[in-house]
């Protein structure tokens, strides 16, 4: 069995959780000896060793980096992705409006190829409020075209919601969370510094993660930091930085930048919580990767993470900056014994649920289903 991936980035470049999340279930199944071919642009990938235009061997499949100078007009991206498209058994697009993706089902779907569509939240009301003309047209596109001939995948109940609402009730889809390879927890103290680690856009309400910080008495008296760990040449990060600056904060509110590797997990071991205040996400990648390094999450609840009130590994909130004050001062109250605790369901919740190693047998049943039905 032969499965093709289409992404618009992938591992090991660092400009998106997909990218990773590819990387992890391609590798997962190159283990088990199926078969992975994946085509990618070449955007974040630094490794000037890395072959481009043309398919290389690597751990977790072949690879094609497609040269893209403009990420969506991934021309050379779509061309370089029929030769392997036609010699797969099962077609998987990820992301809903990236250009090589609709390109690439419709392609599928006309010769009869089985498509998965991992829709990565863009169907989130939030989401739809950027570019909204032209997802408009989109939707309606593939609702017409290539809903019915697809299984689309959602990571929670809500986007499986979101996927019936706009592609019928009687759409295939399946329910499988982001699964990730679990990294070596680091055995480094904790730090005295809250995290925010990710893009630094609207949709991630870290306006409101930095006001609920200002107000937060616990922080203040414990002396507490908040870092923001993410590429900040944005006017939202601008629009950020002008706040701090205003709440005379710029001593405690520390702007990292982009940061990958073990720059990356060894922030996130160090700190005391991650933060995720979003206004929506469909799933929130560097919560499993928090939570794998023993680091406890306080999440909002535009994200789908409420069992971490379930496993008692950190606390889903509404995302006003009065009940993340709430929280954040919860979260650094907690007695030593608390804390450890909270440590421990991290990891055990990572490893229980999110584990890719013990949970791809999921995605090898849907693809094993999809290829006897082609068939």
């Amino acid at each position: 069995m032969t499965i093709f991936y289409s992404i618009g980035t992938m591992y090991p470049a660092q400009v998106g959780g997909p990218s990773n999340v590819v990387y992890w279930l391609a590798k997962a199944l190159s283990c088990r000896n199926i078969a992975v071919k994946i085509a990618a642009t070449d955007k974040g990938i630094n490794d000037l060793s890395i072959s481009l235009n043309k398919s290389i061997k690597t751990p977790f499949g072949e690879v094609i980096y497609a040269r893209t100078p403009i990420l969506y007009f991934p021309i050379r991206l779509i061309s370089l992705s029929l030769k392997p498209l036609l010699k797969s058994d099962v077609v998987h697009v990820n992301g809903l409006f990236y250009p090589a993706s609709f390109v690439l089902a419709t392609i599928a779907v006309i010769i009869g190829k089985p498509v998965v569509w991992s829709v990565h939240g863009e169907l989130y009301p939030d989401a739809l409020k950027f570019s909204p003309r032209r997802k408009k047209w989109l939707l309606s596109y593939i609702k017409c075209f290539l809903a019915k001939q697809v299984t689309f995948h959602a990571t929670a109940q809500e986007e499986v919601k979101y996927i019936r609402e706009h592609f019928g009730k009687k759409v295939k889809l399946i329910e499988i969370p982001v699964l990730m390879e679990v990294p070596e927890k680091l055995n480094l103290p904790k730090d005295d510094y809250i995290l925010f680690l990710g893009r630094l856009h609207k949709i991630k309400a870290i306006d409101r993660l930095i006001e609920a910080f200002y107000n937060s008495s616990v922080c203040s008296d414990k002396n507490t930091a908040l870092v923001i760990a993410g590429p900040d040449d944005t006017e939202y990060a601008d629009y950020l930085k002008k706040m701090v600056k205003s709440l005379e904060l710029e001593h405690r509110v520390h702007f990292t930048g982009h940061t990958d590797g073990q720059v990356k997990e060894a922030l996130l071991a160090k700190a005391k919580c991650l933060i995720l205040p979003s206004y929506t996400e469909n799933f929130g990648i560097v919560v499993t990767e928090a939570l794998a390094q023993g680091t406890p999450v306080i999440a909002s609840k535009g994200t789908p993470w409420e069992v971490l009130n379930t496993y008692k590994a950190g606390f889903w909130v509404d995302n006003s900056s009065d009940e993340l004050c709430k929280a954040l001062n919860k979260m650094l109250s907690l007695s030593s014994d608390q804390y450890d605790q909270y440590v421990n369901n991290s990891i055990r919740l990572v490893d229980e649920m999110y584990n890719v190693d013990k949970q791809i047998h999921k995605w090898i049943d849907l693809y094993q289903q999809l290829s006897e039905n082609e068939g």
